[in-house]
């Protein structure tokens, strides 16, 4: 791959995900703050891959259970978030400036 290419596909996949990862901790559910706190963002050395997680040891339990009412929050939440038309293209928009960015060096 273009060297370029690979940066501004690592930087766009960093961007994108952080903006899932930004949409999903504002619907994930909020006792403590806690699982909120516990989202986390990994990329791969390539670019080519990454993904959101919750570290949270209760965090799979809490997206899963739909059937739990949240006052602040929901279940599905990064699902939810992946899904969402609008939070897709802040994701699309993020990786096209990663990689624009990079043609300008």
């Amino acid at each position: 791959m273009i060297g370029w290419m690979a940066r501004g596909l690592r930087r766009g996949a960093q961007g994108a995900l952080e903006a899932l990862a930004e949409a999903s901790r504002e619907r994930a559910p909020r006792k403590s703050g806690s699982l909120r706190a516990s989202c986390r963002v990994e990329t791969d050395a390539d670019g080519r891959g990454g993904r959101v997680k919750y570290t949270a040891p209760y965090a799979a339990a809490q997206h899963e259970n739909a059937g739990v009412r949240h006052r602040d929050g929901q279940a599905k939440y990064l699902e939810s978030a992946a899904k969402d038309p609008a939070v897709r293209e802040r994701m699309l928009s993020a990786l096209a400036a990663g990689l624009k960015e990079e043609t300008r060096g």
